[in-house]
């Protein structure tokens, strides 16, 4: 069975039937160790690095051999709450450093949503390309690990995912002006702007969609908005 992890808006694991959510279990280290060692699957990740992520506003522990230790029964033991990971080694240990089990099946939304972001973006077929652009702005629930962005790693990734946000949101909406499609329009410009208040284009977007369905007063509204940024 094939583990999906969002970290686009809430964190959550999801396998089969069975989820996981950052609201539900508020053990943020936990959900920041899970979050950093499935980006960085890639590579070993060694005892200092990790210590460094987890407690780097704090004073170390005189054992952090032991405190990682510790954590890591607390990531296993949520783990387990999804009964397909019961019997699986999600991490693996290895001459003192720790990496994702690469025979563990799973998606990751961001690598979906960017690979959607490229293929849409290359498409010379304006419908296809719509269709394929509307998938990913599906996956895109919200900024990358926002419970986590005070950490400079999440900030530095979250800045490239919500430039591709924005390149998608610009690129659909001139597909969809030109077909009219005025009210999803207006869905996609005001999501748009909750995420990003202070965009001057977006609002434009927004204005050009309630005028064409006639609704001036939320015009009038949205341009008062964007004359006092």
């Amino acid at each position: 069975m094939r583990l999906e992890i969002r970290m686009l808006g809430e964190m959550s694991l999801r396998c089969g039937e069975q989820t996981l959510r950052e609201s539900d279990n508020r053990a943020r280290k936990v959900w920041l160790l899970l979050a950093y060692l499935a980006c960085h699957r890639e590579r070993a990740v060694n005892q200092e690095e990790l210590s460094a992520l987890l407690w780097e506003r704090e004073e170390r522990s005189s054992n952090p051999a032991n405190a990682l230790k510790t954590m890591f029964h607390r990531l296993r033991n949520m783990m387990c709450q999804l009964d397909a990971l019961r019997d699986r080694n999600i991490i693996i240990r290895k001459n003192g450093t720790y990496s994702w089990n690469p025979d563990l099946r799973f998606t990751l939304d961001t690598e979906t949503f960017e690979a959607l972001c490229r293929k849409g973006f290359a498409c010379q077929d304006d419908a296809r390309q719509l269709k394929i652009l509307r998938q990913a702005l599906a996956l895109y629930r919200g900024d990358f690990l926002p419970k986590l962005s005070s950490e400079s790693w999440v900030n530095a990734v979250n800045t490239y995912y919500h430039g591709l946000y924005l390149q998608l949101v610009t690129r659909l909406v001139t597909l969809l002006e030109a077909q009219a499609l005025w009210p999803e329009i207006e869905g996609i410009c005001r999501a748009a702007v909750a995420l990003d208040p202070y965009n001057e284009v977006l609002y434009q977007h927004l204005l050009r969609a309630l005028l064409q369905q006639e609704k001036q007063q939320d015009a009038a509204d949205t341009y008062q908005r964007m004359s006092e940024l």
